[in-house]
């Protein structure tokens, strides 16, 4: 009796994970759309049935603009920043580390009064106005089960030669959820010294940018406690630290980023948290119209309002894909290149039981939100676009 029981129970989870793999059919054209691009069909069943299916852990960080106009309308001051939002599916600690983010924005945010005062000042001082600024960009640079990095650029212009630039960076432990110190992922002893020497030996093949005394201005920056050191995160690649202008470097060359391969940090950093490699991921993502139904369609659904009022956008893989992230950027004129100016959306890994609930504005002319994954070795990247022939949603691969 015994034995039949647990035969009924697994044929029911057979039937369950099938059910829970199919798509029901979304009209979406095979072959390519009117401007030549390939278009994937949407799967009917998944491809890759023994795909590991992770909890899918994301952020959210659609972007708020505000300005402010004098009298004869002409805008004078600008503050942009984003609305992080923390998605982290069965956590109990997505609470705590939303509060220290929400926390931080606000201290970056604190000046911003005072800059627009100096903006209604100013203007118009000079013949040739530019407008003050505030712009506070986080962007992910690795998000999977074990840690979530993110890099901060702030920006504030008020008169002068050129804005004044300052970068911060953050890491919080997915287990525990406490922001990270840098003593908390280096081996035990690991000196300052020690991590001197090793960025030295990155930066050298860039030496013409730095000053020419860098290596010395390395040794004297990391002489300190290594839990006083800020400023490093965690990327796809490796271990990075990031120098703001004048640091190492003239303002000429910008934020200066020096990054360690995962591959050479053997007896440097601790195990839990050199990133886990996550087999057979090697799905694809669709798009397609979102429908009330998809809520029960899938396990978890990730909620990503870019547009209150935009189009009600579905996406989804047929197995597991990793490095997920939406970029919202602009062309060049000619539209010849594309220039991604901000990550609006990022997850670690999208299994077969997530989906991502998008609104976003697809009615301009050129496709500005890009979709980036990873399947297996290869990046892919597609745009989301609305084909009006077909009254779907599409990713255009061209």
């Amino acid at each position: 009796m015994k034995k039949l029981l647990a035969a009924l129970l697994c044929l029911c989870l057979l039937f369950s994970l099938a059910g829970c793999g199919t798509s029901p059919d979304n009209g979406k054209p095979d072959g390519t759309n009117p401007s030549g691009d390939v278009i994937l069909p949407s799967p009917s069943e998944p491809f890759h049935p023994d795909h590991l299916d992770l909890p899918m852990h994301a952020i959210a960080l659609p972007a708020i603009s505000q300005a402010t106009a004098a009298d004869d309308g002409t805008v004078i001051f600008t503050r942009s920043y984003q609305q992080i939002q923390l998605i982290l599916n069965g956590k109990d600690i997505e609470g705590v580390i939303t509060a220290d983010l929400k926390k931080r924005m606000n201290n970056a945010l604190a000046d911003a009064e005072l800059i627009e005062e100096y903006a209604r000042e100013d203007y118009p001082d000079t013949e040739y106005w530019n407008p003050y600024f505030m712009n506070i960009s986080y962007t992910p640079t690795r998000i999977d089960q074990a840690v979530l990095s993110l890099f901060c650029n702030y920006s504030t212009y008020s008169g002068g030669s050129h804005p004044s630039v300052a970068t911060e960076s953050v890491t919080y432990d997915l287990v525990t959820g406490d922001a990270l110190l840098l003593g908390d992922i280096l081996v035990e002893n690991y000196s300052g010294m020690e991590l001197s020497n090793l960025i030295g030996s990155v930066l050298s093949a860039n030496a013409d940018e730095l000053y020419y005394d860098y290596q010395s201005i390395l040794q004297d920056l990391f002489r300190v406690n290594l839990n006083g050191i800020q400023n490093w995160y965690f990327s796809r690649s490796g271990l990075c630290f990031h120098f703001a202008p004048y640091e190492i470097a003239p303002y000429s060359s910008g934020t200066i980023t020096a990054t360690i391969p995962y591959g050479e940090l053997s007896g440097v950093l601790r195990d839990q948290y050199l990133p886990m490699p996550i087999p057979n991921a090697t799905g694809s993502m669709y798009a397609e119209t979102f429908l009330q139904a998809d809520t029960e369609r899938f396990t978890f659904l990730a909620d990503v309002v870019l547009d209150a009022d935009g189009t009600e956008i579905l996406l989804h893989p047929d197995a597991t894909v990793t490095d997920v992230r939406l970029e919202i950027g602009t062309w060049i004129s000619d539209g010849t290149r594309y220039n991604p100016t901000a990550t609006v959306f990022a997850a670690g890994s999208v299994g077969l039981g997530n989906g991502i609930h998008l609104k976003a504005d697809l009615s301009a002319g050129a496709p500005a939100l890009r979709l980036v994954y990873r399947s297996g070795d290869q990046e892919v990247s597609a745009f989301i676009v609305y084909d009006e022939t077909g009254d779907t949603i599409l990713l255009s691969h061209g």
